[in-house]
């Protein structure tokens, strides 16, 4: 009887100590955070861009700044270049854009993998 006992505390402690090192963890650097599962949760793409460039934009969020370059004459995709482009976590941001002849600001949700363009004119 000791010897089943003892066989089922070393089976349970094997067990355990197996689902225990089973938890995934998120080694993204990238990644905003992880959620109770060790699931990585990755950041969403905000642009800014202008179809009418009289002078370099600034935009701000979060307390980094980009810069608006390039005039395009229709809507980019994310991250496109000239643009100014943010990678941010999920959630509500306020901005603020200005050139030596303009002023913008405004709020922007991101979401997980989403990809919100916004253009300044």
């Amino acid at each position: 009887m000791k010897r089943k006992l003892n066989f089922i505390v070393l089976l349970s402690a094997i067990i355990l100590t197996f689902l225990s090192g089973c938890h995934k963890k998120c080694e993204n650097k990238d990644a905003c955070n992880y959620d109770e599962k060790g699931d990585c949760i990755r950041k969403g793409n905000v642009t800014f861009w202008t179809d009418n460039l009289d002078a370099t934009v600034s935009v701000t969020i979060s307390g980094t700044t980009e810069s608006i370059v390039s005039e395009l004459s229709s809507e980019p995709n994310c991250n496109a270049t000239g643009c100014a482009n943010f990678s941010l976590c999920s959630g509500t941001y306020n901005y603020v854009a200005s050139s030596h002849y303009d002023d913008w600001s405004g709020t922007v949700t991101i979401t997980e993998d989403g990809c919100v363009k916004i253009c300044l004119n």
